[in-house]
C-alpha cells in the first residue's frame, strides 16, 4: 500500500484517471484526497481498465488484454501496447473476476514507450522460464529477432473493419502510413477484412458465458453503483447462463474461424497486418464502446501491438464526413466523432501478427513504427 500512495499523487497530478476493477471510472478514492474528483478534465478518457498505466507509463507498465485494455489506452496516450499470443506471460497470482473462463484468455502484456521496451520486458520475463512454476504456460522462450529489413515482410492493409469505418483521423493515419512504408521499399497490400462480425458475435458471447453472474455478486458486494461502461459490456454479451452444450459450440466456431483466418493470411502471402487501434483517435469518458478493433485479435488469438504514427488529430484536415450508416452501431459511433472534441489527440495504428509469431510481430512492429515515424 505504502507504494500505491507514492503512485496515487503522480496520477492526480498528471490527470490521471484511476477505474473500478471491471470497467469504469473511479468517483471516489478514500484512501488519498488527491482522487476525490472523478477527473481534473472529465470529457477526456484514456480507455478501458488499464487506462492509468497508458496514462502514467514514464517507463514502463503492465496491463490485462482481454479485448483491447493494453492496446487501446497505449493508443490513446501516445505509447505502445502489446497484446501476446495467449498462455505466454505469466498470470498466476493475479486477481480476476471470471477464473477459469478459458474460452477467450485475459493475459498480461507491457505498454511501453518504445517497441524496444516491449522486447524487453518480454525477453526478462520469459528468460525466468515462467512455465516451471506456471505450469499452464507454453515453454516457449522469447526469441531474439535479428532487425527485419523493408523488403522482408508483406502487410496487409485494413482499411476498415466492414462493420464500423473508422474516423477520418484514422483514415488519414493509414493512408500516410501506406504511403509511407510504399516509399521504404515495403510491400503493402489491401486486405479485406474476413467475416469481423462473426470474430465480435463470438468473442462477445464468450467474454460472461455465466452471464456475468461472478462479476455482478463481486459489484453488490462493494455495495457501489455498477458504471455505465460495466453495465454496456453485461448487456453485450449474454443476458443468461449458456449451457456447457452452447459453450462448446462457441469454441468449434472459435477455432474454425483461427483456422480459417490463418490461411487466409498465407494464401495472400501476407505475414503482418496494418489497421486502427481503435474506431477513433480517442475516446469521450463513458463512450469507448467500440472495441471490435481489437477483440477481434483476442479471438483469434493474435499478437498485436498498437503504437503511435507521431500524427496529431487536426480538425481542418480531419473533417466530417457524411454517408449512409450500415447499422446502429455505425450511427451510434459515427457520431461520437467531432473534430474540435479530440484536437491534437494522438493518432495510434495497430501491427498485428500470426499465432505465437510474436517475436517476429515486435520485430516487425519496430520497423513499421519507424518508418511512418520518420
Amino acid at each position: 500500500m505504502a507504494a500505491e500512495f507514492k503512485i496515487w499523487p503522480s496520477l492526480a497530478s498528471r490527470h490521471g484517471l484511476l477505474h473500478r476493477y471491471v470497467f469504469g471510472a473511479m468517483a471516489k478514492c478514500p484512501h488519498h484526497p488527491l482522487l476525490l474528483p472523478i477527473l481534473m478534465n472529465p470529457l477526456y478518457h484514456q480507455a478501458p481498465r488499464t487506462a492509468g498505466q497508458g496514462l502514467l507509463c514514464a517507463a514502463l507498465g503492465i496491463g490485462t488484454d482481454i479485448g483491447g485494455s493494453v492496446r487501446v489506452p497505449a493508443a490513446f496516450c501516445g505509447v505502445y501496447g502489446l497484446r501476446t499470443t495467449a498462455l505466454r506471460n505469466p498470470y498466476k497470482g493475479v486477481c480476476i473476476p471470471g477464473r477459469g473462463q478459458e474460452s477467450i484468455h485475459c493475459v498480461i502484456s507491457p505498454l511501453a514507450n518504445s517497441v524496444a521496451d516491449l522486447d524487453l520486458f518480454q525477453g526478462a520475463v520469459l528468460d525466468r522460464e515462467p512455465w516451471e512454476e506456471e505450469t499452464s504456460l507454453v515453454p516457449l522462450p522469447w526469441k531474439r529477432i535479428g532487425p527485419f529489413q523493408p523488403a522482408q515482410i508483406t502487410l496487409g492493409v485494413i482499411w476498415d473493419d466492414e462493420c464500423v469505418p473508422p474516423h477520418p483521423p484514422v483514415t488519414r493515419a493509414l493512408k500516410y502510413a501506406v504511403s509511407k512504408l510504399r516509399q521504404s521499399g515495403t510491400k503493402v497490400v489491401d486486405f479485406a477484412p474476413y467475416n469481423h462480425q462473426e470474430g465480435w458475435d463470438i468473442v462477445s458471447a464468450l467474454y460472461f458465458p455465466d452471464g456475468a453472474r461472478t462479476q455482478k455478486d463481486i459489484l453488490a458486494s462493494g455495495g457501489e453503483p455498477v458504471a455505465f461502461l460495466t453495465e454496456w459490456a453485461f448487456s453485450v454479451s449474454n443476458i443468461n447462463p449458456i449451457s456447457v452444450t452452447e459453450n462448446w459450440e462457441l469454441n468449434i466456431r472459435r477455432d474454425a474461424y483461427r483456422e480459417t483466418y490463418h490461411h487466409i493470411m498465407k494464401d495472400r502471402g501476407v505475414d503482418f497486418i496494418l489497421c486502427p487501434a481503435y474506431v477513433g483517435a480517442a475516446a469521450t469518458l463513458g463512450g469507448g464502446q467500440y472495441v471490435h478493433y481489437t477483440s477481434v485479435w483476442n479471438v483469434l488469438d493474435m499478437p498485436s501491438i498498437t503504437f503511435p504514427t507521431g500524427l496529431k488529430v487536426d480538425p481542418v484536415i480531419d473533417t466530417v464526413c457524411e454517408y449512409q450508416f450500415r447499422s446502429a452501431v455505425d450511427e451510434r459511433e459515427s457520431k461520437k466523432y467531432t473534430p474540435e472534441t479530440y484536437v491534437a489527440a494522438p493518432i495510434a495504428l495497430q501491427l498485428v501478427g500470426k499465432h505465437f509469431r510474436d517475436e517476429e510481430t515486435v520485430a516487425a512492429a519496430d520497423l513499421v513504427s519507424r518508418i511512418i515515424q520518420e
